[in-house]
């Protein structure tokens, strides 16, 4: 029991943890749709919200498809999530590391009186809210981006069964014309 309260302390443990859950979302964003069909036949309240789910994931698809400028602000948005998602991971790898290697450093003389120990907790508490703080915004991230994608692909069926639509009426006929 110690031991394992004795690792909690070391940076290293907590930098595995968080990079984990980082990994545990991003799998779980991915593979939640076929774990819920997976036990949507036993758990009866599994299947409900599945459904009440995909049937709020249609209306959301309807409403961004059958409007292009809200299609592309959405998307933008989407962008931007993934952006941030990859801007905090980046941040929270650096500052982790950051302070792991500044308190593996050996005792030397501190340069200027700056505290190395103190300047290596703050990065590597910061670095750990930056690892939460991509876990919060990574998790919704996927489903989303998957909504995005499935109304883009509704919008470009519609436009190309409209087109379709288009050619294969007859030409409309105008009346003659005459000059008088």
């Amino acid at each position: 029991m110690m031991a394992a309260l004795g690792s909690w302390r070391d940076p290293d443990w907590w930098f595995t943890a968080l990079l984990g859950l980082i990994a545990i979302s991003l799998v779980w964003s991915f593979a939640r749709e076929a774990v819920q069909r997976l036990f949507s036949p036993w758990f009866p309240a599994v299947s409900r919200w599945r459904e009440r789910r995909l049937h709020r994931e249609r209306r959301q698809v309807d409403l961004l498809a059958s409007n292009p400028q809200l299609l592309n602000l959405e998307l933008t948005r989407c962008l931007l999530l993934v952006v941030l998602f990859l801007a905090l991971v980046g941040f929270y790898l650096f500052f982790t590391i950051l302070g792991t290697a500044l308190l593996r450093l050996a005792e030397a003389p501190e340069p200027g009186g700056y505290d190395v120990r103190q300047v290596a907790e703050i990065s590597l508490v910061l670095g750990a809210a930056l690892g939460l703080c991509s876990i919060y915004f990574g998790t919704p991230m996927t489903p989303r981006l998957h909504t995005v994608m499935r109304a883009r692909a509704e919008l470009e069926n519609r436009c190309k069964r409209a087109a379709a639509q288009a050619e294969a009426a007859p030409a409309p006929q105008r009346p003659n014309q005459t000059r008088s």
